[in-house]
């Protein structure tokens, strides 16, 4: 294990990059569950075939580049799939749309996460968040609890400040401008295969957590450096990562 003394060593050349869906909030199961609220509304149903055919069609367009009109397609193809009457699918789409306002505000921060952000932020190590969603769709994420993006100090990277997105690395490449940390010295952790992707095409070090979409058979398989359960296991394990990325310069 690192002494207290290598980490110390590492505050102004160590920067963590976060994504956040599924990584910090646990908001894996938000998409899914309006088709299941709005289900009752209209009084239909689906077999599990169909079932398990929504939920891999939601976990193949959350891997996708996201975007604006994302929740809005895949709210259309569910009310496909439950067979919603088409004079009745605008009036879904809408109060799917007044769901997904009310439900965002309330994802639930990951037990264990801010206690991780405040561990780095007490090394002086900047944290960043990478993420696909919008400015605005992070600000309605925290919207009455802001004061936790402050941990961030303002490195937070969404799709308004990029054109190309996640496994592509140039979301990392501007966090690495903005923080002031060479990307070979910055850690990517997030929950799928864009991310850790993502973070192996800039060259970062690379961390899985499961507490997303991925398995831990489906995470071995993205090849990350390292696997944790959620980010609240990242300061056990993070004297294990100094020690890959000064392995890393010494090969280098």
């Amino acid at each position: 294990m690192m002494s207290e003394k290598s980490e110390e060593n590492h505050k102004t050349e160590i920067g963590v990059i976060f994504d956040l869906d599924g990584t910090i909030l646990n908001s894996t199961n938000l998409v899914a569950r309006i088709p299941k609220e709005l289900a009752k509304k209209y009084n239909v149903s689906i077999s599990p075939s169909v079932k398990k055919e929504i939920e891999e069609k939601i976990l193949n367009t959350l891997k996708g580049r996201g975007g604006k009109f994302m929740v809005l397609r895949l709210v259309l193809y569910v009310a496909k799939k439950y067979r919603v009457p088409w004079h009745l699918r605008i009036k879904y789409v809408k109060d799917a749309g007044i769901l997904y306002k009310k439900m965002i505000k309330t994802v639930p921060i990951f037990p264990g996460a801010q206690e991780t952000l405040e561990f780095l932020v007490k090394k002086n190590i900047p944290i960043a968040i990478n993420t696909t969603s919008s400015k605005q769709e992070v600000l309605d994420r925290f919207k009455d609890r802001e004061e936790f993006l402050t941990l961030f100090n303002g490195n937070i990277i969404t799709r308004t400040d990029i054109r190309k997105f996640k496994p592509h690395p140039e979301s990392i490449h501007v966090i690495s401008q903005k923080i002031k940390v060479p990307v070979h010295n910055l850690i990517m952790i997030g929950d799928m295969d864009a991310d850790i992707e993502g973070g192996k095409n800039a060259g970062c070090i690379t961390v899985g957590v499961l507490s997303g979409y991925a398995t831990k058979e489906k995470m071995k398989n993205y090849n990350p450096d390292f696997i944790i359960e959620s980010i609240k296991d990242l300061p056990e394990m993070f004297p294990n990562i100094l020690q890959k990325i000064d392995s890393s310069h010494i090969r280098s």
